[in-house]
Formats: structure tokens, sequence, C-alpha cells
């Protein structure tokens, strides 16, 4: 290339060579799925694909020469990387901003990146290895089913005010495995039927551990009991949670270990609802809305409740 490429649709690259030449290309998807000859050459461009819903970049690794250079591989809506037949990929920098993942079904060959960010789920498919991770906070990252996801670095920036990400198998109670070629420490993971399997210790300090987490190293979360205070508000608000029935806001909002209250001193007027962002991932052990007064509602995204919902008729 000797410009910029933009392309209205998808780029289909059946033969030849490409050699991008330190030039952008954005296009909806990617195909290169058949078997001819064929050289690409990403130097240090940016491959950016966007479209109206899901962006797919889908690759026959047979007779293919596939050069990353120092290029990033960025998917805006939620997309993903599929590896159809023979011949591994390894890629620079991959960034899924609305969430996506890495699908092999080449027999015995591999996905590589050096790097990759998501910015909402995540999935790791079969025979994948990643240098350094960073993951979403907030969201559900899974492993397939009896693979191993291989990697060096692992970031999930779980925090108080975000709240904790999840890795699981993509199966419940079916066990997944991920191999840390390094030690890592994590902060507010919620970890279910993920084994810990590398020469590196997978230390979760704060961490829930839901089961199934042979190798782990946790050191393990306090269940508290929470209290919704201060009306109409936002899940994931820390100012609406209270250790005590109409009590200052503040606590680090709920986990699976926590039993969360919605009583006669949580709302301030009529109808008031609690709500959940787009995306966002809420937890609970315990939910009771027994003693809420002021036909309240509740409206999330996705709520895992690890224990019993006792609600009440006026909501």
């Amino acid at each position: 290339l000797d410009d910029a490429f933009r392309g209205v649709n998808d780029i289909y690259f059946q033969s030849g060579s490409l050699n991008t030449n330190d030039q952008d290309v954005r296009c909806f998807r990617f195909y290169s799925e058949t078997q001819n000859p064929r050289t690409l050459e990403l130097t240090t461009s940016l491959i950016q694909q966007d479209g109206p819903f899901g962006t797919n970049a889908n690759f026959d690794g047979t007779n293919l020469t596939f050069d990353a250079g120092t290029s990033r591989w960025q998917f805006v809506q939620n997309g993903n990387i599929n590896l159809r037949e023979s011949g591994s990929l390894r890629f620079h920098w991959v960034e899924f901003i609305s969430g996506g993942g890495f699908y092999n079904s080449a027999q015995n060959e591999r996905i590589y990146a050096d790097s990759i960010r998501s910015g909402y789920w995540t999935f790791f498919g079969s025979r994948i290895n990643i240098g350094y991770a960073e993951l979403a906070p907030t969201q559900v990252h899974q492993i397939q089913t009896g693979d191993t996801l291989t990697i060096d670095t692992l970031v999930i920036p779980g925090t108080c005010d975000a709240g904790p990400a999840e890795l699981r198998s993509n199966t419940d109670d079916q066990t997944a495995y991920i191999r840390a070629t390094r030690d890592n420490v994590l902060q507010n993971l919620i970890v279910k039927d993920v084994h810990s399997i590398g020469s590196g210790t997978l230390s979760n300090q704060n961490g829930v551990d839901l089961g199934n987490t042979d190798g782990w190293v946790f050191t393990n979360r306090e269940p508290r009991t929470l209290y919704w205070v201060g009306g109409e508000g936002d899940w994931e608000d820390t100012a609406h949670w209270s250790r005590s029935s109409g009590g200052p806001g503040g606590e680090c909002i709920p986990t699976p270990v926590d039993d969360v209250i919605f009583d006669a001193n949580s709302f301030t007027a009529p109808n008031q609802q609690v709500n959940a962002s787009i995306g966002v991932e809420s937890f609970c052990h315990d939910m009771t809305w027994e003693g809420g007064t002021q036909t309240p509602s509740l409206r999330v995204w996705s709520l895992n409740c690890f224990g019993s919902i006792e609600l009440i008729d006026d909501m």
C-alpha cells in the first residue's frame, strides 16, 4: 500500500502478497480463508475493523505467511479472530474495544499474540498463547472447557469502585486451564472452574473462589451484609452501599459472597429504580427486598446471585 485504505465493507485476501507498508487499513470484516499461497505483512499498521455488528477476522493458515510486525489489530465493535485450518498465527497487538475473542479450530495449531487488551468480555478458545493481557473489570472472561490458555502476564484491574471481574470456563462445572509462565498477583477476581497449572503462581487477593480452582492462591474476601441507601442510583456506585440500614455509603460494590438488602431506608421517593449500566455484571449472594417501600424497581444488565432472592409484591 502507498496510502491508507478504507473499505466500506469486507476485505477478501485470496492470493498473492499484501504489504501494508505502515499504512492504516479499515474495513468491516476480513477474510483470508483460501489455501492459495498468500503473504500478509502488516509492518506498523493499524488494522481497524468496525461495523454495525460482529466484525470477524477469519483465516485459513494453509500456505499463509503472516508477519504481524509491530502492527495493531483493532476491533471497534465486538469481534473475533478465527483460525479455521492448519498454520499458526502470531499477532503483535490485538485490541477488542467492545469485547471479543480467539477461536481456533485448526488441529494442533496455535494463535499467538504478544499483547491484547479487551474493553468488555473476552473468550479464549483452543491453543491460545498470550504474552500480556489486560482484561476489563466487571466483565466475564472465559476459557474454552478442556483447553489451556498459556499466558505470561495477566492484568484484570478489579477495584472497589469498578467491581470484580470473573474468570471461568465457558461451561459450568467443567474445567478449563490457565498456564502462567511467571508469577501474577491479581485483585478482586472471581474464579470458577479454572485450574492454574503453570510454573508461575496465580495469586488472587481479596478474590472470590467459586470452586474447581486447583492451583490458585486465594486471599478470600470476607462476606458482608450491605444495605442500599440514598434512593435511585446505579448498582456500581459505591455511594449507595452501606454496612447499616440508612447509614453512610461508600462500601465496595457487592461480590458473590455479600448479602444485599433493600429496606424501608433505601428509597427517598416513590418509584425509584436501582440500575446497572449496560455491560456490567452485578453480583451478590442473598438478595432481599423484605421491608422495602415506595414501589421500587430493579433494572440490571446481568445479575449473578449465588444464594437466594426474596422480592416483595409492591415493586
